[in-house]
């Protein structure tokens, strides 16, 4: 089990410069911005670079780092770097944190991690800043090791709790100081675990089996991406399948489920010219999921870096891509135009139906999170949009069975409607193709939800 930070690559040798054998590699990525390094065989010390996706905000910089840093974590205000002293030529004694505003180093700190033997840190995190929050507007700094020891600290390196835990794969830490933890049991047994910092350190999750496993080819990495959604729902992006998974229903005790919400690869291979691109994964947002498309059948990203491009989320369902087939004369202007993504899809209402539960459910969720400090208003208003879609998704999977002349699937569908506009429009179309009996059975479950609603 090596060190590992969300976003993070291998070592690679700068291809673009025949003239030196410098090494490159990402320390961690995410969709704020990127830390990378590179070391030479002419410089004993490797050079570190601060880079950010939206520069109007923050300007890149970079430092000398004397430590041979190998952990990294950003957030909007600050980078946390780590020794991990997972390599034994890296002459730490101890293992090293260091932190470091982006805007000045006056509030910079550095600290030792004791270490048993044999023990090295394995991930570092700093929580998201929510300048919402008026309880958390200051980043919490959390270290794990591969002996299961946690380490948390404020923002100005006072250690504020230590744990014991399985050993520790990675952490990520949301903006609400929600802990995401991921633990490796056995050789192909992952689980995870959820703390609520704001409830005394209090497991919400604790242990439980991950769908993770190693895939088959040992250079597709573990883990492609790993981070919160807007709501601070967990999600993953495993490297063995590439779908997209988000956690459902973890803040009640033994109900949470991993929901699968995009298959990552399939959102941007749907021509033949794109068949080996791959997508490595940033955040996700607005049920967009913010990624990086690499080309040339790469699995990590290389150097320079391609902008990053939105995908939309898509329940993998169903095969409802649109198959586009290749023009050969046009094949590699395709394959070098940048970021070069069609990803319109054929709209599916049995996706978008059960897109607008799965979605509407992890909202509704925040809404009745009390320790969440978001507007409500804005949450009710999600909600009230997919609800929206709920309705004009089962309407339209309504009317196709009706065409197919299926009355009885278009009674099953009927009765998942909730709302009266939407059962009264479902007898129209009914009664407009003269299926006169399911237009009678509809008006009945419509009579059953006013009669409901008037005793509510």
């Amino acid at each position: 089990m090596k060190p590992y930070s969300p976003g993070s690559t291998p070592w690679s040798s700068d291809a673009s410069n025949s003239s030196t054998s410098a090494n490159r590699r990402y320390l961690a990525m995410n969709s704020v911005g990127y830390a990378w390094c590179v070391k030479s065989p002419e410089n004993p010390h490797q050079t570190i670079t601060v880079s950010f996706f939206d520069r109007s905000i923050q300007k890149d910089y970079h430092f000398t780092d004397y430590y041979n840093y190998d952990l990294c974590s950003i957030n909007e205000r600050a980078v946390l770097l780590g020794a991990s002293g997972y390599d034994v030529k890296s002459k730490v004694d101890n293992a090293t944190i260091y932190y470091r505003n982006h805007d000045s180093e006056q509030d910079s700190w550095e600290r030792k991690i004791p270490l048993l033997k044999n023990e090295y840190i394995t991930a570092i995190s700093l929580t998201n800043v929510d300048t919402k929050n008026k309880y958390h507007n200051d980043s919490l700094i959390v270290v794990g090791t591969n002996f299961g020891y946690m380490r948390i600290f404020n923002a100005y390196g006072v250690c504020v709790n230590v744990l014991k835990t399985t050993p520790i794969v990675t952490i990520i830490a949301s903006s609400v100081a929600t802990i995401f933890t991921i633990n490796h049991i056995s050789n192909q047994v992952y689980t995870f675990s959820i703390i609520d910092v704001n409830q005394d350190y209090k497991f919400v999750q604790q242990n439980v089996l991950l769908p993770i496993k190693h895939h088959q080819d040992p250079s597709v990495p573990l883990i492609k991406g790993v981070f919160f959604n807007e709501y601070n729902d967990p999600c993953i992006v495993p490297g063995y399948d590439d779908t997209l998974l988000v956690l459902q229903s973890w803040r009640e005790s033994h109900n949470s489920k991993w929901i699968p919400i995009l298959n990552c690869h399939h959102s941007i291979t749907n021509t033949t010219t794109k068949k080996n691109w791959k997508c490595w994964p940033l955040g996700v947002y607005d049920d967009k999921l913010n990624c990086i498309i690499l080309k040339h059948n790469n699995h990590y990203p290389k150097f320079p870096l391609p902008l990053p491009i939105e995908i939309e989320i898509k329940l993998p369902i169903g095969d409802y891509l649109t198959k586009k087939k290749a023009d050969p004369e046009h094949e590699e202007q395709e394959e070098d135009e940048d970021n070069d993504v069609d990803t319109a899809q054929d709209k599916s209402p049995e996706e978008t139906f059960l897109r607008s539960v799965t979605m509407g459910k992890l909202i509704s969720d925040t809404l009745n999170d009390e320790s969440n400090d978001y507007d409500n208003d804005e949450i009710m208003e999600k909600i009230n949009k997919y609800m929206v879609v709920f309705d004009k998704s089962l309407l339209m999977m309504f009317g196709e069975s009706c065409k197919e002349s299926k009355l009885n699937k278009a009674l099953s569908i009927a009765k998942m409607i909730r709302s009266d506009k939407a059962l009264v429009a479902a007898t129209k179309i009914a009664e407009r193709m003269q299926f006169m009996t399911l237009a009678m059975k509809i008006a009945k479950l419509r009579e059953d939800l006013v009669s409901v609603e008037d005793e509510a």
